[in-house]
């Protein structure tokens, strides 16, 4: 059985998490069974304008999964979240292998805060691994994890997580199809590793009891 993340080991735990959320992103790009391709869109997609502002939004995710995992009070929902990042970072290396996407870059122009801030994510994020959308797929779990804090947090999560999963679209960093499969991930992963924390913890008290 996996060890369990709670306040005392969360530190380290995060800081392992991220290493292999690194390895298996950049890895997945090394990993390809056929070159990359456009993800499909629907009409919405091409509504949507382009909107440069939203880089900030769309950056604010990392300070949303940060505050989110260590503001969280409750260890059992914080132990189930962390393993759901992990479970998803590995589905979705696998779908970044099998069906590798990408997208086009958007002319970035000027030189003020904004231009600097896509300049930045350009050098470092890469056009490919938009289906799914792990910015929605993170998003969508940070909300789960600071929601355990009470209704007000709920709401607040709710709105960054949305507002995050939006910007996706207008930033041109993704489509449509990427956020609802990027936000499926993260339900299915966080269903699935509830379900095995409840089955192992349960065989193994049965297993205690049987060898007592």
């Amino acid at each position: 059985m996996l060890p369990r993340i709670h306040d005392g080991n969360k530190l380290r735990a995060l800081s392992i998490g991220y290493v292999i959320f690194c390895i298996f992103y950049v890895g997945a790009q090394f990993n390809l069974f056929q070159d990359p391709v456009r993800p499909p869109k629907i009409a919405l997609d091409d509504e949507l304008p382009f909107v440069p502002w939203s880089v900030w939004l769309y950056n604010s995710q990392f300070l949303f999964m940060g505050a989110s995992l260590w503001f969280t009070r409750d260890s059992r929902r914080l132990d189930r979240v962390c393993y759901s990042i992990l479970l998803s970072t590995v589905l979705a290396f696998i779908i970044f292998s099998v069906y590798p996407t990408e997208m086009a870059r958007q002319e970035v122009l000027g030189d003020g805060p904004t231009a600097w801030l896509w300049r930045s994510l350009y050098s470092i994020d890469k056009p490919s691994n938009c289906f799914p959308s792990l910015h929605c797929c993170l998003a969508l779990l940070g909300a789960f994890a600071i929601s355990s804090r009470g209704w007000s947090f709920r709401v607040g999560a709710g709105l960054w997580a949305g507002a995050i999963a939006f910007s996706t679209l207008v930033t041109k960093q993704h489509v449509t199809l990427d956020v609802v499969a990027g936000l499926s991930l993260g339900a299915v992963s966080y269903v699935l590793v509830g379900f095995i924390r409840v089955y192992v913890t349960e065989t193994g008290r049965e297993t205690s009891v049987d060898n007592g």
